[in-house]
């Protein structure tokens, strides 16, 4: 018996690796969002200002949301697959979230671009990774304010909060 073996010459090719998603604790609101946070996660706290239905696209089933952050600017927000079940049965409309490992993708380069109706550049993107936390407070505020505020505006506050004691101590 005989073997042949054939050798055959190819030379290889490598693709470029693909981007490394970086998990960061940082903090973003809309109005910052722009090219530089495309390949990496981030942090946002936001109310939920419109949620839609579930519904399929060429097989694939996609949840959309609006939100609403602290300074009123609005986002949509695509949960595709998995996830959609997921966010679908946590977000309530009118609550607010801290959104942790959130993404943030261009929506001229979406397949379903044609369904964004804000216009804006960029939308929110809900993964595997993503967590949330309800806000428990009343205010409404932060647990943890990322940036604090000057002495000034704190000593105005509390002679804001003696004016109203000493106009109820008048009545």
């Amino acid at each position: 018996m005989m073997s042949t073996i054939v050798s055959l010459k190819r030379k290889r090719v490598f693709a470029d690796p693909l981007p490394a998603i970086i998990h960061t604790n940082r903090w973003v609101e809309f109005h910052e969002v722009g090219m530089e946070h495309i390949f990496s996660t981030w942090k946002l706290s936001a109310k939920v200002f419109w949620k839609g239905n579930i519904r399929q696209h060429q097989g694939r089933s996609y949840l959309r949301l609006i939100l609403k952050d602290e300074e009123g600017t609005k986002m949509e927000v695509v949960a595709y697959d998995d996830e959609t079940m997921r966010f679908d049965g946590l977000l309530v409309q009118g609550q607010e979230y801290e959104f942790s490992r959130v993404g943030f993708l261009p929506t001229w380069e979406d397949d379903m671009r044609y369904m964004f109706r804000l216009h804006s550049d960029f939308y929110v993107y809900l993964s595997t990774h993503t967590m949330l936390n309800a806000q428990t407070s009343i205010f409404g505020f932060p647990q943890i304010p990322r940036t604090f505020m000057s002495f000034q505006d704190v000593y105005n506050v509390d002679e804001f909060i003696f004016q109203v004691y000493l106009i109820c101590l008048y009545l």
